[in-house]
């Protein structure tokens, strides 16, 4: 009867044994991989397919700049998600995309957020029967090549579509070559100089030089 309980005992000392080592093992690969897994139900902190084709086709870096500071702890969530999509970024992008959060306690800080258009907000918590006010930061900014930086401010109120401002400012500033769009215009020529007349395509075309650059159009 000893010897039966004594091999009970054992069995379960040597099944704790292998369960112990494949956790530890299970750790490492993670570790190694960096994988995250996201076990929100809504998938929040995953990249959509179409951003992963994007970064994944990156050739040169990315540097984003995370103004964050003196924020209220309701926002804490907005600061997670943010670190998180970057995150995710740097991964899909095999690195290429660098995130840099500023230190704001520095007053060099505070003059480069200035430089870069970062603006500065004043946010209202309740404190008792009172609401006290506070300056803090809460934007980003994306540099890359010799493109004027991109800022976005006020980043709990963009967070529903912050993935895509970010990557479709990546995949414009990454393009090598601008595209060239062939048009039919209904605005009659006049062969000897002077502006054409006024047409209907106006407005499109005026779109399509702000969005593209003038020489977009033949």
């Amino acid at each position: 009867m000893q010897n039966r309980s004594f091999q009970v005992r054992s069995l379960s000392w040597l099944s704790s044994l292998l369960l112990l080592v494949v956790l530890v093992m299970l750790n490492v690969a993670f570790a190694r991989t960096g994988t995250r897994v996201d076990l929100t139900e809504e998938g929040l902190y995953t990249l959509s397919d179409g951003s992963r084709s994007i970064l994944g086709k990156l050739e040169d870096p990315v540097t984003i700049k995370v103004f964050w500071a003196d924020v209220p702890v309701r926002f804490d969530h907005t600061k997670r998600y943010v670190a998180a999509l970057l995150d995710e970024m740097d991964d899909a992008s095999d690195g290429l995309v660098q995130t840099t959060w500023v230190d704001m306690s520095e007053e060099s800080a505070k003059d480069e957020a200035a430089d870069l258009g970062v603006q500065q907000f004043i946010f209202q918590t309740p404190h008792g029967k009172e609401v006290r006010q506070a300056k803090g930061y809460m934007s980003l900014v994306i540099e890359m090549g010799e493109e004027k930086p991109q800022a976005y401010d006020a980043l709990a109120g963009l967070q529903p579509q912050l993935e895509y401002l970010i990557v479709s400012t990546i995949y414009q500033r990454s393009r090598i070559t601008k595209p060239v769009i062939g048009m039919i215009s209904n605005r009659p020529f006049n062969p000897f100089g002077g502006q054409r007349q006024q047409g209907v395509f106006t407005e499109f075309e005026a779109f399509l030089q702000q969005r593209f650059g003038s020489g977009c159009l033949l």
